[in-house]
C-alpha cells in the first residue's frame, strides 16, 4: 500500500473517531500512530469540530444552527459574510422555503445516540468521584439506552 493510501486510510479511521465517536486528538493519535499534530490538522481542513457538533447536537441546536443560515440566505450573504449577486439570490428564494420546511420537521426530542453520548460522559464524570456508583448507575443506562434502541428520547 502507497504511503499516500496508508495516510488517507489513517484519515477515514481518525475522522470517524473524532465526529462520532467524541475521541479526543491526543487519544486518536495514538491509535492511529499518526501524531496530534496531523491529526489536529485534519481535524481543522474537514471541520470535524462543525460535523461533531452536528452529529450530537440537541434539536434545539440544530434549529438555531438553521435559523443562522435562513438569516444569512435571507439577507443574501454566504457563510463568510460576503454578498451574494443578484442571479445567485434567486436561486435562493427556493433554498430558503425547503430549509424553513426542514427546520419545522425537527422535533424537540433526541436520538438515542445523543443520549449515549451525554451518559458517557456523565460516566466518566462519576467514574472520578464515585467508582462504585458509577457502574451501578451505568448498568441502568445501558439497559435504558437499549430499551430505547435507535429511536427518539422523549
Amino acid at each position: 500500500m502507497a504511503i499516500a493510501e496508508k495516510d488517507e486510510k489513517k484519515k477515514r479511521i481518525a475522522e470517524r473517531l473524532y465526529i462520532e465517536e467524541g475521541e479526543q486528538v491526543d487519544e486518536i493519535a495514538k491509535v492511529v500512530g499518526s501524531s496530534s499534530r496531523t491529526i489536529s490538522r485534519w481535524a481543522n481542513q474537514g471541520e470535524w469540530k462543525k460535523q461533531r457538533d452536528i452529529l450530537l447536537a440537541s434539536p434545539h441546536k440544530i434549529k438555531a444552527y438553521m435559523d443562522r443560515i435562513i438569516l444569512q440566505v435571507m439577507e443574501g450573504k454566504d457563510a463568510e459574510g460576503n454578498p451574494i449577486d443578484a442571479k445567485m439570490m434567486s436561486l435562493k428564494a427556493d433554498s430558503i422555503s425547503k430549509m424553513v420546511t426542514s427546520r419545522s420537521k425537527v422535533g424537540d426530542k433526541i436520538t438515542a445516540n445523543t443520549a449515549f453520548s451525554v451518559l458517557k460522559d456523565f460516566n466518566f464524570f462519576l467514574s472520578q468521584m464515585n467508582p462504585d456508583l458509577a457502574k451501578k448507575i451505568t448498568e441502568y443506562q445501558y439497559l435504558y439506552i437499549q430499551q430505547k434502541g435507535e429511536g427518539e428520547i422523549t
